[in-house]
């Protein structure tokens, strides 16, 4: 079981990706060693500015956008897909994991997609490579941000893949790409956006033992490693013999942890991406001679100003196990945005050196890490962090299992506290160099890290979830001068443009739209230092709802005067919307009772005063003021029959008129 993972990719983060040309010189000996070509004395005048950082207590669901890519000549429809993922959403709230899929089948399903291979709706080893690293059925819900040379894109989701097979044998059931520590301390998400292989299974009826195939993927993918013993969990390797969908308090953990990284969740309605200092980057490969400089992905990520920036760099490969190697990883930060000042722009630079052989532990290799500071020549040491193996984890639908993953290549990973960089500017540059110490030979690579980003422009809308036909008002600010649009998912629903301050107020009718969950994005055509594409809401369209049935009505028909009587009311509504029972007792009071799930009995007491038939009038009310048709109830409280006691009196003291009067009543 993983113990202290390390999951930090940025699938959700601010993504960009530069080549590095070679104008930078190896650094093959330390940079302490090297002379800095200028130093900056104070840069403690840049203020990071703040930012929205998750907090699980503030919370709703985490959401996972979810797209789903169906093979070439995979054959199998849309309704089928969409009970995988409803059955997968349904387990995951079932096993306490507060986190679903975001779906519609309408919408997120790309058809015939290529496997960049043969096209035969079969998945190999070297396709999934290509598949994984791709943007292919990425959901895009994204924000930019330009300056005069660089754009970040950020992006979150999931991707699931739906084959014929998978690495050419039909006992495999699923795939996914997660890594792990030798001694499985550490594990890491696949950088850029995660995703899975499902085998489409031969029953339509087998939808739901997907939707547990799916979960299981998509833990793997968040960095749950191993599998579970029982056959209980929905960590259970073969998927035949799973008995439940339970997850354990660790795995649970994990999962939310990573899904911060991928998903989005809803504060006040509105959606926002749970973290914002992060990022991700590829480089080109096979440009060094060996694979363990050879740069190929990785990311940064940091929860927040304080917390730890956790590094991943992925080499193109794996580490030889039985050869020694001593190669250094030197990330150079320009923390200042200022490439006159360090090293060439490099103010601080992380230095993470491997010496030995794979896992680079005792006895048989070490790790050491520090952070170097270039105007001071100093350094602080770090607690070193590890070598993590990226896996293509692979599960079987029956007995007998066969080997669980396949390598795919090593990741260094190493976390200090973002602190130790000092003040930051919005931006900051960064220089990365692999290099083998025995032979002097590098690797270089250069991206960008958006740390403090400008507060971005934000809508607000009101209501959240309306009938077609319905008006929804909406207000934006810290908008650039110029033309926002407004658009549901793709379709565009109005142009504004915002006042001086950026601010504006429109509103809009919503269109006929399918039921469902949609995105509302307020775009801005401006380029510049802006968020473009900035704020993403939870929104609902509702069907045209149906008003209640008749209720029906169930108590005593008869009764009296001063007692009080239970009635029982039921009505269903269409739409399973919660309703409420306005009553008329006909004695002229009324009672309105609280709204109750549809088909729910709920019981009310009466007291009449009087002696005399009453007709109890009931309606049933659903949550939008629609009212149903009435159903009635008779209860009669009868009069009681006169004596005359005199008479009686009479009679018993004349008992020989007994005979008489019952000969009368006989007659």
């Amino acid at each position: 079981m993983i113990k202290n993972v390390f999951r930090k990719s940025l699938v959700i983060g601010i993504i960009v990706l530069f080549v590095g040309v070679s104008v930078v010189p190896s650094i093959s000996r330390d940079i302490g060693e090297l002379s800095s070509r200028s130093y900056k004395e104070d840069i403690g005048n840049i203020e990071p500015r703040q930012a929205f950082f998750y907090n699980p207590a503030e919370e709703e669901r985490i959401k996972i956008p979810l797209k789903v890519n169906v093979l070439e000549g995979v054959d199998i429809n849309a309704s089928t897909i969409d009970q995988v993922v409803t059955d997968a959403n349904e387990k995951l709230k079932k096993a306490g994991a507060n986190v679903s899929f975001v779906f519609d089948k309408g919408k997120d399903i790309n058809w015939n997609v290529s496997d960049t291979g043969n096209d035969d709706g079969k998945v190999s080893l070297d396709e999934m490579w290509n598949l994984n690293l791709g943007w292919w059925g990425l959901r895009h819900h994204f924000a930019i941000v330009s300056t005069a040379d660089i754009q970040y894109l950020s992006c979150t989701g999931y991707k699931v893949w739906f084959t014929n097979e998978i690495l050419n044998n039909p006992n495999i059931g699923g795939s996914s790409t997660t890594g792990e520590q030798e001694d499985d301390t550490i594990g890491l998400i696949m950088p850029q956006v995660p995703n899975a292989y499902l085998k489409k299974r031969d029953i339509i009826t087998c939808a739901k033992g997907m939707g547990a195939d799916l979960i299981h993927e998509f833990a793997h993918s968040m960095g749950v490693v191993n599998h579970s013993n029982y056959p209980s969990s929905v960590m259970y390797e073969v998927s035949s013999g799973r008995t439940g969908t339970s997850l354990s308090t660790d795995e649970i953990n994990t999962i939310l942890e990573g899904a911060l990284q991928t998903g989005v969740a809803k504060k006040n309605g509105r959606i926002i991406r749970v973290n914002t200092k992060q990022t991700s980057w590829k480089d080109v490969t096979s440009d060094v001679s060996q694979n363990y400089i050879d740069l190929f992905i990785g990311s940064l990520f940091a929860e927040g100003p304080t917390a730890d920036l956790e590094v991943a760099i992925g080499i193109n490969g794996l580490h030889p196990n039985a050869t020694n190697v001593k190669s250094r990883f030197q990330m150079g930060f320009d923390t200042d945005n200022n490439n006159s000042t360090g090293y060439y722009g490099s103010d601080k630079i992380l230095r993470i050196t491997l010496n030995g052989k794979y896992p680079f532990t005792s006895p048989n290799g070490s790790i050491i890490a520090n952070l170097y500071d270039v105007a001071s020549q100093t350094s602080v040491p770090l607690s070193p962090g590890g070598v993590v193996r990226m896996q293509q984890i692979v599960d079987v639908v029956e007995e007998p299992p066969i080997p669980e993953a396949f390598d795919y290549f090593d990741s260094i990973v190493q976390s200090f506290p973002l602190p130790l960089l000092g003040p930051l500017a919005d931006t900051v540059p960064i220089n990365l160099w692999a290099t083998n110490l025995d032979t002097g030979e590098y690797d270089y690579t250069s991206f960008q890290f958006g740390f403090n980003l400008p507060p971005g422009a934000t809508i607000e809308m009101e209501p959240l979830e309306a009938l077609p036909g319905q008006k929804v008002n909406v207000n934006g600010t810290r908008f650039p001068v110029s033309t926002v649009t407004l658009l549901i998912d793709d379709t565009e629903i109005l142009q504004t443009t915002p006042l001086d301050n950026g601010s504006f107020s429109v509103s809009f009718t919503v269109p006929n739209l399918a039921s469902g969950w949609y995105f509302v994005t307020a775009m801005s055509d401006a380029r510049g230092d802006q968020i473009i594409n900035t704020t993403y809401f939870d929104f609902s369209i509702l069907t045209v709802p149906s008003p209640p049935n008749k209720p029906t009505i169930d108590g005593p028909k008869k009764g009296k005067p001063g007692t009080s009587y239970d009635f029982i009311f039921n009505a269903v509504d269409p739409d399973n919307d919660n309703v409420k029972y306005l009553i008329d007792w006909g004695d002229g009071t009324t009672d309105t009772t609280d709204f109750n799930p549809s088909g729910t009995n709920v019981k009310v007491s009466h007291t009449w005063s009087s002696r005399r038939t009453y007709i109890i009038r009931a309606n049933a009310e659903d949550v939008y003021g629609l009212i149903g048709p009435e159903a009635t109830f008779t209860v009669t409280m009868p009069r009681n029959r006169a004596i005359d006691i005199p008479f009686l009196n009479y009679l018993q003291t004349h008992p020989n008129l007994f005979p008489i009067l019952q000969k009368i009543i006989q007659r």
